[in-house]
């Protein structure tokens, strides 16, 4: 279980810093030469969760590059997508602890109706969370079959 996570922690901070790095470089190219060669590193379920977590980032990216252009709106966005990005990862961090899926449920819905009137942000707020179900899943069952406990993770 301990590898499962920690692989899910760098993959998580490697989308991240992905973005990152184009918001400081503005080379889409390398950004998604640097997430697309990611899922090559892990099997089965992360390797999945690689796939689905660029598919979530990459309208994104798309959405900040024609901002950019433009000149507009470009702090409000980057505001919103840390605050999904953020939400999503403080809600996996408490399913790991109370391994509760009501509560995760409810803080991804929570996190979806936050940008209900943004249809940018919230369609990459959706995806996100998409992109965390089948891993929520995978560890939900784990901790039902008792693969670990708090103080494995």
């Amino acid at each position: 279980m301990q590898e499962k996570t920690a692989g899910i922690e760098e993959i998580n901070k490697s989308m991240w810093t992905a973005y990152k790095e184009y918001l400081s470089t503005k080379d889409r190219k390398s950004c998604r030469k640097s997430v697309s060669g990611l899922e090559f590193q892990y099997d089965s379920e992360l390797k999945w969760f690689c796939r689905n977590l660029a598919s979530a980032w990459d309208p994104v990216i798309d959405l900040m590059e024609r901002h950019m252009e433009n000149g507009t709106d470009v702090e409000r966005i980057h505001v919103c997508i840390m605050d999904i990005q953020n939400s999503a990862w403080a809600a996996y961090r408490e399913f790991l602890k109370g391994h509760q899926m009501p509560e995760y449920t409810q803080k991804a819905a929570a996190l979806v109706k936050k940008y209900k009137n943004d249809k940018d942000m919230m369609l990459f707020a959706q995806t996100i969370i998409l992109s965390w179900v089948p891993v929520i899943n995978s560890l939900k069952q784990d901790f039902r079959n008792g693969g670990a406990d708090n103080e494995d993770i």
